[in-house]
């Protein structure tokens, strides 16, 4: 559902006409968040019971709608909100309740053999045989030979490259930035790892160790591999699920299908969680211009008022000077004083310019 626009009158009489959780279905949102949202813009709703009093007759009177005040806009964006999988129950429906398409399901299925990798885990591949041949060159004893992939390793190597692969079938790809791994669709990006869980183990410290150590420790814990992986979105993403992890009687193998279509959600989350950061940095920025513009004019005004007082002032000492030269005798007891050489003809010029 994308993002629609509602005047306040519009959703002032929408709110009184019907309950408000019915209202917000049609805008995509809860009914929390409509009331959240007419409070923003200043729109009275109906209060608690009015629905059942109004079936016997008894409902609140419908108060008029207040002016906007400034900065309020009379027209809304509202943005609706992700489908919730916790309430649904899983990724398919949450997909159909946004409208979206899966992977055929032929695409999601992971392979015994890693034949054809996706690009990436074929970089993986590449860069492991790279190092291998240089540590088999190197004569100095200083190069790391690295470790051989376990089964584990080629398990994670097809569980990604058959995601990454059923997801570029609806025009998702994949990008490897250091060592996050993230899917994106135009300007959205979903961080993912698939990794094997470890788990937190204390052992006995031994002699060897404790050659070196300066206190009295017995223990150390350390993290062991427990021979199991586990998938996981690294994006806080409400309503979604975030892990998937393996037991003894199901394999992440049998999860793929659930994870591409959840990753295909989380994207859509994403995309909808920028739209409604770009909406409210727009509204930002039109309730800062216009703060703008209101200081601005406040300031013109100003200005103008300031000009204003200095001409009334300037006109009031003209007329005070204009006052006192009108009293006999006054200008020949000054002239001498302030005429400063000046001639007769010269002071009276001098007097007619500066009272003009």
């Amino acid at each position: 559902m994308n993002a629609k626009s509602v005047t306040r009158d519009a959703l002032f009489n929408a709110v009184w006409d019907r309950p408000l959780n019915q209202v917000a279905v049609d805008y995509g949102i809860t009914g929390t968040g409509l009331a959240k949202l007419c409070d923003r813009h200043a729109i009275p709703r109906p209060p608690q019971g009015h629905w059942i009093k109004a079936e016997h007759g008894k409902a609140a009177r419908r108060p008029a709608l207040p002016e906007a005040k400034d900065g309020t806009p009379t027209l809304i964006t509202i943005v609706p909100q992700g489908p919730n999988l916790r309430s649904s129950g899983n990724a398919g429906d949450g997909l159909a309740e946004a409208g979206l398409e899966a992977p055929k399901a032929s695409t999601m299925v992971v392979p015994k053999r890693l034949a054809n990798p996706h690009p990436i885990v074929q970089r993986w591949l590449d860069d492991y045989q790279r190092s291998t041949f240089r540590a088999s060159q190197d004569h100095t004893g200083w190069a790391i030979k690295p470790s051989p992939w376990t089964e584990i390793d080629r398990r994670r190597h097809r569980i990604i490259s058959t995601i990454l692969k059923s997801l570029s079938t609806t025009g998702i790809a994949a990008e490897q930035d250091a060592n996050k791994l993230c899917i994106c669709r135009g300007p959205d990006r979903v961080e993912i790892a698939l990794r094997e869980k470890r788990k937190q183990i204390k052992r006995a410290i031994n002699k060897e160790e404790r050659r070196w150590l300066y206190d009295d420790r017995t223990h150390v814990t350390e993290l062991e591999p427990t021979g199991t992986l586990l998938f996981e979105i690294k994006e806080w993403l409400s309503g979604i699920k975030k892990t998937w992890q393996e037991k003894d009687e199901s394999l992440l193998e049998e999860e793929v299908p659930e994870i591409v279509r959840t990753l295909i959600l989380a994207l859509h989350l994403q995309k909808q969680r920028r739209l409604e950061r770009e909406a409210q940095h727009r509204e930002y920025e039109r309730k800062r211009q216009l703060e703008l513009e209101t200081q601005r004019q406040r300031e013109r005004e100003q200005k103008r008022w300031d000009d204003l007082v200095a001409h009334a002032k300037a006109w009031k000492e003209r007329e005070l000077v204009r006052e006192f030269l009108d009293k006999p005798g006054n200008v020949e007891a000054i002239q001498d004083r302030l005429a400063d050489g000046l001639s007769t003809e010269d002071w009276n010029a001098w007097l007619r310019s500066r009272l003009s």
